[in-house]
């Protein structure tokens, strides 16, 4: 079983807060030692993986958002679970509740 962290950013975004929950995002994932894959929506080549990532979660144009691949071949084929965006995930570590991978 293979479980990786998706988080979808966008290196064009100008808006503060979203900027700053995109920073603060891939800090706690350094400082966690998670190894994550980065998709950003602003990139012209990941276009269609950023939409599929939009369908996955309904919400288009909220940056960061969190996501769980899984691989496990157990699964019919791999499955991508949207987590949340930084203020749930913020919510859960200020828990210290964060679950590995």
């Amino acid at each position: 079983m293979t479980k990786r962290v998706i988080i979808l950013v966008s290196n064009g975004i100008s808006e503060r807060k979203q900027a700053s929950a995109q920073n603060n995002s891939l800090s706690l994932l350094n400082a966690r030692r998670v190894l994550y894959e980065v998709v950003d929506g602003a990139d012209p080549a990941q276009v269609d993986r950023r939409n599929e990532l939009f369908r996955i979660s309904g919400i288009r144009g909220l940056y960061p958002q969190w996501f769980i691949h899984d691989d496990d071949l157990a699964l019919e084929r791999p499955r991508t679970t949207y987590v949340g965006d930084w203020e749930a995930i913020s919510l859960v570590n200020d828990c210290d509740d964060i679950p590995t991978i």
